[in-house]
């Protein structure tokens, strides 16, 4: 389950994001009542069999206080749950780190390859970029879990294999989610270009020249790029998909809301006592016909790209 603290971010210039940010103000998290959030969300884990909390959106970082009250609460009240956060990484410190590590809490970053690749997907400083690189040294170093989310596009398909290797050997990292870009225009030479890298990849794993442990094998979507799970945005909404954080499907996300953590409990309960896993299926059915719609012209090249992806995976 997800939990969105803040949709703010501290750079707010990936390329490739399409995340909403225009709601700055909504601060649900601010003065809220622990016991009451913990007795909500344990019900919702417990009817979903689901403890795996993960923090995501912008930058969570920037709600580092609310992150550490939740997860300190949590620990106190059950054993049950595992945490994650997703961040870039750029804002963390000693006091952050320290926590990490006595929480045991797992780390899914993001890292487009080498130094230019990084900059330029990201839009950033290269001396981010390389407090960025330090920083994953340093939580490998700790053993820290880890998860480094890595997009492919047109631009960098073909140094695909390069930049890999960069992030295995250079920063030591194994644990690779590489995201083929989705709903961005792949073109026919990107297409071929991503195809001619995954096959020199997967040469090079066969012959243990390069040690990955690609995620994607662990991870199953109905909808190609967003997660079917349940996101408890930070207006304390509750939907079954991180479809509803992009711009592209605020006026659709409405329609799919499952049910309001500002409800007492009893409603709540209600809302969720009908929840079946069939009702998944439907909204993801709704879900990619509203990508369809809006996408209908260039999702045929982004299927190309899954199947050139499901295809390594099997290979390897």
């Amino acid at each position: 389950m997800i939990i969105i603290p803040t949709r703010l971010c501290n750079t707010n210039s990936c390329s490739y994001c399409w995340v909403h940010k225009k709601d700055f103000n909504v601060k649900y998290f601010d003065n809220f009542n622990l016991e009451d959030f913990y007795e909500k969300m344990f019900f919702i884990s417990n009817n979903l069999s689901d403890f795996n909390l993960r923090f995501f959106g912008w930058e969570p970082f920037l709600r580092f206080d609310v992150i550490k009250e939740i997860i300190l609460y949590f620990k106190q009240k059950s054993d049950k749950f595992n945490f994650t956060i997703n961040t870039n990484l750029t804002l963390l410190d000693e006091q952050k780190l320290d926590f990490i590590k006595e929480n045991k809490i797992k780390l899914i970053i993001s890292c487009n390859w080498n130094l230019k690749t990084h900059s330029k997907t990201r839009w950033i400083w290269i001396s981010e970029t390389l407090k960025l690189y330090k920083n994953i040294r340093k939580i490998l170093n700790f053993r820290i879990p880890h998860q480094i989310n890595v997009v492919v596009n047109n631009e960098n398909a073909l140094d695909l294999e390069k930049n890999l290797i960069f992030i295995n050997k250079k920063l030591f990292g194994e644990n690779i989610n590489l995201l083929p870009v989705s709903y961005n225009w792949w073109t026919e030479i990107g297409l071929v270009n991503f195809e001619k890298s995954l096959n020199i990849i997967s040469e090079k794993i066969k012959s243990w020249k390069l040690k990955i442990n690609f995620i994607n094998k662990q991870i199953n979507n109905d909808v190609s790029l967003f997660n079917s799970e349940f996101v408890v945005d930070s207006d304390w909404k509750i939907y079954p998909s991180t479809a509803i954080l992009e711009i592209f499907f605020i006026k659709e996300k409405e329609k799919i809301l499952i049910s309001d953590l500002s409800k007492n409990l009893d409603e709540i309960k209600k809302d969720l006592s009908s929840w079946e896993e069939e009702n998944h299926k439907i909204y993801s059915l709704f879900i990619n016909k509203v990508l369809k719609n809006k996408f209908s012209n260039i999702i045929e090249n982004d299927q190309n790209s899954s199947l050139i992806f499901h295809n390594f995976l099997e290979k390897i």
